[in-house]
């Protein structure tokens, strides 16, 4: 086998094919080799999960935090400015207004319209049970979510997942080779659902951008990812997918019905009880020594608790 190591350039003989020494390791280059340790670092701006994990929790209470915290409660709307900062959670019947490009969280099976903000904006759609990026300035009644949405009809299942559909968003070089030729050369994504890129190099071969072209639709595994190359070596590329909620119309059409996952967002709780077999995560309040669903008890009819599915 022979061996390299990364940011090293071999010297190559007349036909273009590296040189081996008698262990089977590359002659360098030292002339057209770079040192990563002299480069200047920046810190970290990104990240790839290579190894998923497995026995995650299977649902959310709508809640956010981690580590044993809550930040904001179920029935909070959260808004994160297009500057990162972050507004303090609202709760629910309060009018509130953002701006193009904000970030808004309402609870879990919601939905609002907004309404102008300052003559501008207004009649955007707002889902709940994840991040919306605002196309445009608007305000709204921050929602209050029912038992009922709470429980998981849509766009939420009785697992606490929502539909999306996944889409190729971007390519995260791990290991730039040498030796490539963008002109001449492809990357090839398998399955690819429709997904186009390109990339560029440097002068010595080595990958230095890649661009998508198309995003393809319906990735239902992650994909492999390689560049079909006569003279390339060693380049080492990571898909990463990004999903795209849809909504009720969307979800009923015959032809995306192949391409639809079920996505689950957790943040670190446990189950408060189990409602018809599944894991329910929503207020509960214990009425004669039974736990039943919502946080006060009322003499309309509630479902209760059970211990274990």
């Amino acid at each position: 086998m022979i061996n390299t190591i990364s940011g090293l350039v071999p010297k190559l003989d007349a036909q273009g094919n590296p040189i081996v020494d008698v262990n089977g390791n590359y002659v360098i280059n030292e002339e057209l080799s770079v040192d990563f340790e002299d480069r200047t670092t920046i810190g970290v701006v990104g990240y790839v999960v290579e190894q998923s994990g497995y026995d995650y929790l299977p649902a959310p209470d709508g809640s956010l935090g981690g580590d044993g915290r809550t930040w904001a409660e179920v029935v909070d709307t959260t808004i994160r400015r297009e500057d990162g900062t972050y507004e303090i959670p609202i709760p629910p019947n309060n009018v509130f207004c953002v701006k193009a490009g904000d970030t808004v969280n309402i609870p879990f099976g919601t939905e609002v319209i907004t309404e102008p903000f300052n003559n501008k904006g207004g009649g955007e759609i707002v889902r709940g049970g994840g991040p919306h990026v605002m196309e445009s300035d608007g305000c709204f009644t921050t929602p209050l979510p029912t038992y009922e949405q709470m429980a998981g009809y849509y766009p939420a299942l009785g697992t606490g997942a929502y539909p999306v559909i996944t889409y190729l968003c971007e390519i995260e070089i791990e290991q730039s080779g040498f030796g490539y030729n963008s002109e001449v050369d492809q990357i090839v994504i398998e399955p690819n659902a429709g997904a186009e890129v390109t990339f560029k190099t440097d002068i010595f071969g080595a990958v230095t951008e890649v661009n998508i072209e198309e995003q393809g639709e319906g990735f239902t595994n992650l994909p492999e990812i390689y560049i079909q190359s006569a003279t390339g070596y060693q380049a080492k590329l990571l898909p990463k997918l990004c999903a795209k909620r849809i909504g009720p119309d969307e979800f009923e059409q015959p032809k995306l019905q192949d391409k639809i996952l079920s996505v689950v967002d957790c943040v670190g709780s446990v189950p408060k009880g189990y409602l018809r077999g599944n894991p329910y995560f929503g207020p509960t309040h214990i009425h004669n020594g039974v736990r039943m669903v919502g946080e006060n008890h009322t003499d309309q009819p509630h479902d209760t608790l059970t211990d274990r599915p």
